[in-house]
């Protein structure tokens, strides 16, 4: 059986600055937000120096596994780690970041 493969094309802009600050990914629609979160800096030159989330569909998605953020979301019993969650599992379209990055889908292609 051939297995397919799904990649996403998004539109990543920094908010609140002039002029646009903004890059064009395709991510491979398996990964976890983690390793967005890292495709992300990367895109952004960031040196990983700030917490983060992500929030889609009004559900919170941080690093479970950090003393900072886990004290951060203590009052949040619903905050789920970043490390189980899969970016297919998401139709993710205007959704902001906590590190103040608009991430807008813009495109699916699908490999077999």
């Amino acid at each position: 059986m051939t297995k397919s493969y799904t990649i996403y094309t998004h539109h990543a802009q920094i908010r609140d600055i002039e002029p646009p600050v903004w890059r064009r990914i395709h991510v491979d629609g398996n990964i976890t937000l983690r390793k967005l979160r890292h495709i992300l800096q990367a895109a952004f030159g960031s040196t990983d120096s700030h917490l983060h989330d992500f929030e889609i569909d009004g559900r919170t998605y941080a690093m479970g596994d950090n003393d900072n953020m886990l004290d951060l979301f203590a009052e949040d019993p619903e905050m789920l780690d970043d490390r189980k969650a899969r970016l297919y599992r998401f139709a993710i379209r205007d959704t902001d970041s906590s590190i103040d990055i608009t991430l807008v889908m813009t495109g699916i292609m699908t490999f077999k």
